[in-house]
């Protein structure tokens, strides 16, 4: 799940391209972490959750587009 500019920036983006070496990672535009994958309904969530705080943060313009 990727949220990002057409600038290229990553906002938010959840991998598991590494998963045998790294496990399952969390990409934002202040870096990257490793996470707990619980299961695809949670992570969901999570983005979600995590792309409304962003557009929260930004005032909500431009609206989201979801």
């Amino acid at each position: 799940m990727h949220l990002g500019t057409l600038q290229d920036l990553t906002l938010i983006r959840y991998d598991n391209a590494h998963e045998d070496t790294k496990g399952h990672e969390l990409h934002t535009a202040a870096g990257e972490a490793d996470v707990e994958f619980s299961g695809m309904e949670e992570l969901i969530v999570e983005f979600w959750a995590s792309a409304d705080e962003y557009w929260d943060t930004i005032g909500g313009n431009p609206p989201p587009p979801y």
